[in-house]
């Protein structure tokens, strides 16, 4: 029995490895841009590393760049991060960590992150029950290892997060989503928050974050020469002491309350009668 052919595919022929080769290339130089893009503050870039990870890694039909070019057989995965246990009630973050910027709550790859535990660092922790000593392994296992557990337990490996963000907001648009990508997406499913100024203010989603890992890990795995380097960590600015609040050099005076609000530190009193005192060089509004 004949097989019968697409009226797109008749006239179609099969790529040379060596073209494989190249188009693997162009996809990582592309992916690379994407990186350096999310890493100067482009946070929806994102999106974009994501269509690329889906071209490069997801095999639907063998179209994948990485298994036509060779590059997926080994144990040479990387993975970084913590360790899941599928027993644990909490909320589980592998791949991104909570950032310590002074004007909000957000995520950041553990790339970005010197104190975030990278493969080598994980290979000598001490609690072989918190971190992850796998480090290197095969791609299907590495692809569906799970990445994020959110409140409801709901788990999403890094497959699953790819080719979400990939076919539902990047490469396809869909009106419909699943419901636990979409509580991840802007109903801060993992419910984290944090504590500023009295106020309790949740984290956004650690999607972005958590695609930029992977991309991470990706160049680590295959093509480490193309690795994009993480931005600088960010330097104090060089102001004069009277434009920061004394004890907290990295809150600006145009961050100050007034006179008549609550406190920035929390304790509950009026910012006049707590750091608005300690130094008359701060001038806040009444």
């Amino acid at each position: 029995m004949s097989r019968k052919v697409r009226a797109d595919q008749a006239d179609s022929v099969p790529r040379d490895p060596a073209e494989h080769q190249q188009l693997l290339k162009e996809e990582l130089l592309l992916l690379a841009n994407d990186c350096r893009s999310y890493d100067s503050g482009r946070e929806l870039a994102h999106r974009r590393i994501a269509g690329s990870l889906r071209t490069l890694l997801h095999d639907g039909r063998g179209n994948d760049l990485v298994g036509r070019a060779g590059r997926k057989a080994g144990d040479h995965w990387l993975s970084t991060g913590l360790a899941f246990h599928p027993k644990s009630v909490f909320p589980f973050l592998r791949l991104a960590t909570p950032s310590q910027d002074p004007f909000g709550p957000k995520y950041i790859p553990r790339c970005h992150n010197e104190n975030a535990f990278s493969f080598i660092a994980v290979s000598k922790a001490d609690d072989e029950n918190l971190f992850d000593k796998k480090g290197l392994m095969q791609f299907s296992e590495w692809w569906k290892q799970v990445v994020i557990s959110d409140l409801k337990r709901r788990t999403h490996t890094r497959r699953s997060l790819v080719l979400a963000v990939a076919n539902k907001d990047a490469v396809h648009y869909d009106p419909e989503l699943e419901e636990s990508y979409r509580d991840l997406k802007g109903k801060n499913a993992v419910g984290w928050e944090r504590k500023m100024a009295g106020n309790a203010l949740p984290y956004p989603s650690p999607i972005p974050a958590t695609i930029r890992q992977i991309a991470h890990e990706v160049f680590q795995s295959i093509a480490v020469e193309m690795t994009p380097k993480p931005p600088e960590p960010s330097k104090p600015i060089n102001r004069p002491r009277s434009t920061f609040a004394p004890g907290y050099s990295n809150l600006p005076l145009e961050k100050l309350p007034a006179l008549r609000e609550p406190c920035f530190c929390g304790s509950g009193r009026l910012f006049k009668s707590c750091h608005g005192r300690q130094t008359s060089s701060i001038v806040a509004p009444e």
